[in-house]
């Protein structure tokens, strides 16, 4: 299992959505899934590099709104409520602006592992994203705890901004004037967002992380929970192992997965792996960058289970909402799925898009607890415990 981390994480570092390196990751992840799997696919699709551009279109947009609504009101307030619908989209997982942007080649890899029976048993998709994110200031280990705040903030900014052009442009219509303080507030919040831009651009031009934790850790999980449970699959068992590309870019890799093999996993069970090696193991009971998406409720059940059978292993229930994960994108979509992390006392995820996200900052022991709660989960699934 740790040799599946240090050959992505040193062998191969960095490996930022559709660049060449995610492909030789995708690659080496494939043949090694080759070795146990019944069938292995490399399903292509196309995918932007970064979603840092897209959320850098929607604050400039609302920033020049700020700037230009007192001289034209209604275009002003047409344009913001254009923008806010696209933002909205965006923060939810689903593209508006990114669709007019380049695209570039990246891939998913899917084995599948099945053991014919007279029993069914219930379908489980293990995923884990090898792609490497770009450092962002935000997320920096001294900032990272008032990221949501920010965030926030930025919602706030946002919607202020618009309901503010709103106003100009129906003060507008029948000659009314507002006073001058609805000139210079929005200013305010667009100096904020002018402010909130900046990380955005050391995420479109900054350098890739290692990603030992994010997401080295979870691939490597991944296939060493597929190479153990496929030699004592029970009959009418069924094993598909994702690795995705492109999380860091909107999840469109998820995406991808799910509109081309969607309908054959519909009732399935999604257990999504994502930077579990550091920090303290957690089950995410909810998540979403906007609204609380719950997980399922039988998998957040067996996850508590293996907390109660396991009491030698630190493990809780929490939500997570600083990011969009490939779990975020699958409840969204309405599949049945929960997500297993490691996160720190604050709730972050420790060294998350930042430099230090390193093998010298990853825990074997975390990566064992997340192999024996993984394999539980399944096996709950299976009426195997």
């Amino acid at each position: 299992m740790f040799g599946y981390l240090e050959h992505l994480a040193v062998n191969i570092g960095p490996r930022g959505a559709t660049s060449r390196a995610e492909r030789n990751a995708a690659q080496y992840v494939a043949e090694e899934l080759e070795k146990t799997a019944d069938q292995v696919v490399v399903q292509p699709f196309r995918s932007l590099s970064s979603t840092a551009g897209v959320y850098l279109i929607h604050y400039v947009v609302m920033i020049l709104v700020a700037l230009f609504a007192s001289r034209y009101p209604l275009p002003a307030a047409i344009l913001a409520t254009v923008n806010m619908i696209g933002y909205l989209r965006q923060i939810s997982a689903r593209e508006f602006f990114g669709q007019l942007l380049p695209r570039d080649k990246s891939q998913n890899v899917i084995a599948v592992k099945r053991r014919s029976g007279e029993t069914s048993l219930p379908r489980v998709v293990l995923v884990a994203h090898y792609d490497t994110a770009r450092p962002n200031l935000l997320f920096h280990p001294s900032l990272v705890g008032a990221y949501r705040t920010l965030f926030n903030l930025t919602n706030l900014a946002m919607a202020a901004v618009l309901l503010l052009a709103m106003a100009q442009a129906l003060a507008a219509s029948p000659g009314m004037t507002l006073p001058a303080l609805f000139n210079a507030l929005p200013l305010l919040f667009a100096l904020y967002l002018a402010a909130m831009s900046l990380p955005l651009l050391q995420s479109l031009f900054g350098g890739e992380v290692a990603g030992a934790n994010d997401n080295a850790s979870g691939v490597a999980v991944m296939l060493n929970v597929f190479e153990t449970v496929v030699h004592n699959m029970p009959e009418g068992g069924e094993l598909w192992a994702v690795a995705t590309g492109c999380a860091h870019a909107g999840g469109a890799g998820m995406h991808g997965f799910l509109e081309e093999y969607g309908d054959q996993i519909r009732n399935s069970y999604i257990i999504n792996i994502d930077s579990l090696a550091a920090g303290t193991l957690n089950y995410i009971t909810g998540e979403g960058l906007l609204q609380t998406l719950p997980a399922d409720r039988e998998l957040m059940l067996a996850a508590a289970a293996f907390a109660r059978k396991n009491p030698d292993v630190s493990l809780s229930g929490n939500v997570y909402k600083d990011t969009l994960g490939d779990g975020t994108v699958a409840i969204i979509k309405g599949y049945k799925a929960i997500s297993i992390m490691g996160l720190d006392e604050r709730g972050n995820v420790p060294n998350r898009q930042w430099p230090s996200d390193t093998m010298e900052h990853v825990s074997q022991d975390n990566m064992v607890a997340g192999r024996k709660l993984v394999q539980s989960l399944i096996r709950q699934l299976w009426r195997q415990e």
